[in-house]
C-alpha cells in the first residue's frame, strides 16, 4: 500500500489547511510536493504594493489563483491579472481601482494644455480598466464574491459603469456583493437591482449613494438572507421598503442616521420577516422604541442595539447565543453577570463593564463562550490591599472555565481610555495575579489588555508573561496590549519602558504573533468609520478585517453555508479556515 502522504489527492487537501510559511516550506521538500502543494500557495493571492510576482510567473500560476485581494491598484499590472484569471471564486479591491482621478500639474500651465492632456490620460485609463474588469467579472463563471472597500486615501465616492452592471448581471454565480462609498446611477438602478435579485444572498451597501434609486413595487428579493445597510443617503422609508422586500432575511445589520417608524419596523419583523433571529440595529430612536422591536421580535439569537432595555432583553436569555451591548450604557455590572448566568447557549459577549463583586456571586452557565469581551474592574476603594491578589486570582478561576475561548479581552472595548485611576482597579495581567490559571485556554487565539499592559511592563513582568503565552496558548495569533516604541536611538536610551515594550513585542513578533497597540487600532477605526475593516460594533475584526476576505466565507463551499456570521446551520459560527465576521470571533 502506498504511503498516504504520497497520494496528489491528500496531499492536496492538506494543503488547503497550511499557513502561507507552511505550504512554502512544503514545496521545498521534491518534485510531487512541489506540484501537490503549488496550487495552495496561489489559491489566495494578494496584489500588495512592493510584493508583485514576475508577469511570467504569473502567466504559469494564475489558473490557481481562487481568491484575489487587491490592494494595489496599478494598472499596467492589474490589466494583465485581471486578463489571466478565469477560475476565480472571489475578488476583493478597492474603491480607487479606476475612478475618474484627474491630477493636477505641479506648474500652472497658462494655455492649460499639459493638464488637458493629463486628464484625458486618465480618463483614458479610466474607461480601459473598468472594461478590463468587467470582462474579468464577465469570464469567471464561477465568482461568487464581489467586495469593494472604502480606500482611506480616498475621498471620492467610485461611480459604478454601466459596462460592469451589465457585467454584474450575467454573473450568474454570485452571492454575495459588498460595496463602500460607490455611487450608483439612476440608469444603472434597474441593471443593479436586476443582479442582487437573482441569487444574492448577502448584500452589504456602506455608505453607498443611490441617485434615483426606485425599487419596482411587485419585486422582492428572495434569496437574500443577510442584509448590511449602513449610512446610506436614500430616505428611512426606501430603505425600510428595501429591506422588507427580503422575505427570507436571516440577518439583519442595519445603521440610520434617522429616526426609524418603529410601528412599520415592528409590522414588518411580524408579517415579513419570519426567520430574522439576528439584529444590529443602530438608529436615534428612544429607548422606549427599542423596547417594542425587541418585544416583537420573536427569536433572537443575535443582537447588537443601541439603548437595549433588560426587562425586553430577558425574554430572550434561553435563545441568545452572541450579543454586543457596547451601545448600551445604562446595562449595569449585574445585568450583565445575569446574561452570564442564564444563557447556556451562549458564544459571544461584548460589554462595557463587569464588576468582581457580580462575578463571585453566582457561577456562569455558558461553558461553550468562544468571545468574552468585557471590562473585568475589581474595584480598589471597597476592599483592603491584601485581599487584592486574592480577587484576581478568582477572576482568573472563574476565566480558566472558558475552556473553549478563543477571544479574550479584559479591558473591554473602551480599554484604551483607561487613566491611571481606572488601571488601579483593572485586573492584572501576571503570573502572580492568577494568570497562570488560564493554561485550560488551548484554543485562544486573540488576547487583549490594552493599556492594562503598561502596568505589567513597569512592574518588569513583561518578559515574563510573554513566554508564558508562547508556552500555553500554542494558537495565540494576536496580542493586543500598550506595546508601542518608538524608534528613536536616545528614546530607548533613556526610557527603560520603551525598552521593556520594545522586548516583549519582538518576542512575540519572532514567534509570528501579531502585536496591536493603541496606534495601530486608531487607524483601524478610522478605517471602520469610512466603511473598510472591522466594525466596532459586533466584532472589531470582522467581515472587515485588516487580514482581507477569508475565500470560504459568505457563500456555501464544502456542503457547509458561510455568511457575515461563519460557519453555520442557518446563521453560525466560523470558518476553520479563519475569517472575522460582523458578529462573530476572531480567528
Amino acid at each position: 500500500m502506498p504511503n498516504p502522504l504520497e497520494l496528489p489527492e491528500i496531499l492536496s487537501l492538506i494543503g488547503e489547511y497550511l499557513r502561507l510559511k507552511d505550504a512554502l516550506s512544503c514545496i521545498r521538500v521534491c518534485k510531487s510536493w512541489k506540484a501537490a502543494f503549488l496550487p495552495s500557495l496561489w489559491r489566495r493571492f494578494t496584489f500588495a504594493y512592493g510584493a508583485s510576482p514576475s508577469q511570467t510567473l504569473l502567466e504559469q500560476n494564475a489558473h490557481h489563483i481562487r481568491s484575489l485581494i487587491i490592494e494595489n491598484p496599478e494598472p499596467t499590472y492589474l490589466a494583465t491579472l485581471f486578463s489571466l484569471c478565469r477560475q476565480l471564486e472571489d475578488i476583493s479591491l478597492p474603491n480607487d481601482l479606476s475612478d475618474d482621478i484627474y491630477f493636477e500639474s505641479e506648474e500652472d500651465d497658462q494655455d492649460g494644455t499639459e493638464e488637458e492632456e493629463e486628464e484625458e490620460w486618465s480618463y483614458d485609463w479610466s474607461c480601459y480598466m473598468w472594461s478590463c474588469f468587467s470582462d474579468m467579472v464577465r469570464e469567471n463563471p464561477r465568482l461568487r464574491k464581489i467586495v469593494i472597500q472604502r480606500d482611506p486615501d480616498f475621498d471620492h465616492s467610485l461611480h459604478f459603469r454601466p459596462r460592469f452592471v451589465k457585467a454584474l448581471v450575467s454573473c450568474s454565480s454570485l452571492k454575495v456583493l459588498q460595496t463602500a462609498d460607490c455611487a450608483i446611477d439612476f440608469r444603472d438602478s434597474e441593471r443593479y437591482i436586476q443582479a442582487i435579485s437573482r441569487g444574492v444572498e448577502h448584500l452589504s451597501s456602506i455608505h453607498d449613494g443611490f441617485v434615483g434609486f426606485k425599487l419596482p413595487a411587485n419585486l422582492t428579493f428572495p434569496k437574500i438572507r443577510h442584509f448590511d445597510l449602513r449610512g446610506t443617503e436614500m430616505s428611512v422609508r426606501t430603505q425600510l421598503s428595501w429591506i422588507s422586500k427580503c422575505p427570507n432575511l436571516v440577518s439583519l445589520f442595519w445603521e440610520c442616521m434617522y429616526i426609524i417608524p418603529v410601528g412599520e419596523f415592528c409590522q414588518a419583523v411580524k408579517t415579513k420577516w419570519p426567520h430574522l433571529t439576528a439584529l444590529h440595529l443602530m438608529s436615534p430612536n428612544s429607548r422606549e422604541d427599542m423596547t417594542l422591536i425587541l418585544m416583537a421580535l420573536p427569536r433572537v439569537e443575535k443582537l447588537s442595539m443601541a439603548r437595549t432595555d433588560f426587562d425586553a432583553l430577558k425574554r430572550h436569555l434561553p435563545t441568545l447565543r452572541e450579543i454586543d451591548l457596547q451601545h448600551s450604557r445604562h446595562i449595569t455590572s449585574h445585568m450583565v453577570q445575569q446574561i452570564l448566568t442564564s444563557c447556556p447557549q451562549l458564544e459571544s459577549i461584548v460589554a462595557l463593564n463587569l464588576d468582581y463583586q457580580d462575578i463571585v456571586r453566582k457561577s456562569w452557565k455558558c461553558v461553550n463562550l468562544r468571545r468574552f469581551d468585557i471590562g473585568i474592574t475589581i474595584d480598589k476603594h471597597r476592599v483592603k490591599t491584601h485581599k487584592l491578589l486574592k480577587m484576581n486570582i478568582q477572576v482568573y478561576g472563574r476565566l480558566a472555565q472558558f475552556k473553549k475561548l478563543e477571544y479574550l479581552s479584559i479591558c473591554g472595548c473602551r480599554g484604551w481610555e483607561d487613566d491611571s485611576s481606572m488601571l488601579e482597579r483593572r485586573l492584572k495581567v501576571s503570573l502572580r495575579a492568577g494568570l497562570g490559571h488560564l493554561t485550560t485556554l488551548k484554543n485562544l487565539k486573540f488576547f487583549s489588555c490594552k493599556n492594562a499592559m503598561n502596568v505589567t511592563i513597569s512592574k518588569r513582568d513583561g518578559e515574563k508573561v510573554a513566554q508564558w503565552m508562547m508556552k500555553h496558548w500554542k494558537n495565540l495569533e494576536t496580542l493586543e496590549g500598550s506595546l508601542e516604541w518608538r524608534h528613536q536611538r536616545m528614546a530607548l536610551h533613556y526610557d527603560p519602558l520603551m525598552v521593556a515594550k520594545k522586548r516583549v513585542s519582538e518576542m512575540l513578533q519572532r514567534r509570528d504573533i501579531e502585536v496591536i497597540t493603541q496606534r495601530s487600532y486608531e487607524e483601524e477605526s478610522d478605517l471602520d468609520l469610512m466603511g473598510l475593516g472591522e466594525f466596532d460594533g459586533f466584532d472589531e475584526f470582522d467581515d472587515y478585517n485588516g487580514e482581507g476576505i477569508d475565500y470560504n466565507e459568505d457563500y456555501y463551499d464544502y456542503n457547509e453555508h458561510y455568511d457575515d456570521f461563519g460557519y453555520h446551520d442557518d446563521y453560525g459560527y466560523y470558518d476553520d479556515h479563519g475569517y472575522y465576521d460582523d458578529y462573530g470571533y476572531y480567528d
